[in-house]
């Protein structure tokens, strides 16, 4: 038994990178993991991935920064495991430029997704 049995944890930016492993790693800890993702193939890979491994997992495409899309992931989230423990607030993203060019909506995106989100 994990130490995570009977947790039930959602992650954004699930989908790759940081995200992914922090979903793996809880899932292999026992914990049913909701795999949040803006891209949606990459949350049903990290979801079968789980399931594939014995565990239970729900992949949900959101975009954090538009609300009702969080109150569903949300709901669902509860509808289908009853309850969430955990909260991994990893969406996240970066614009790849010289920093002098950087406009104000790159800065707008980047806090809304990586603060706010």
């Amino acid at each position: 038994m994990g130490t995570l049995e009977k947790r039930v944890a959602l992650v954004t930016g699930a989908g790759q990178g940081i995200g992914r492993g922090i979903a793996l790693r809880l899932a292999r800890e026992g914990a049913s993991v909701v795999a949040s993702d803006i891209n949606e193939a990459a949350s049903r890979a990290v979801a079968q991935e789980i399931t594939s491994a014995g565990g239970k997992a729900l992949p949900f495409r959101a975009d954090v920064t538009i609300r009702p899309q969080v109150t569903r992931m949300v709901r669902e989230a509860v509808g289908r495991f009853g309850k969430l423990d955990i909260l991994v607030n990893n969406a996240g993203i970066v614009r790849v430029k010289p920093f002098l060019e950087l406009e104000d909506d790159d800065w707008e995106d980047i806090f809304r997704v990586n603060a706010q989100g």
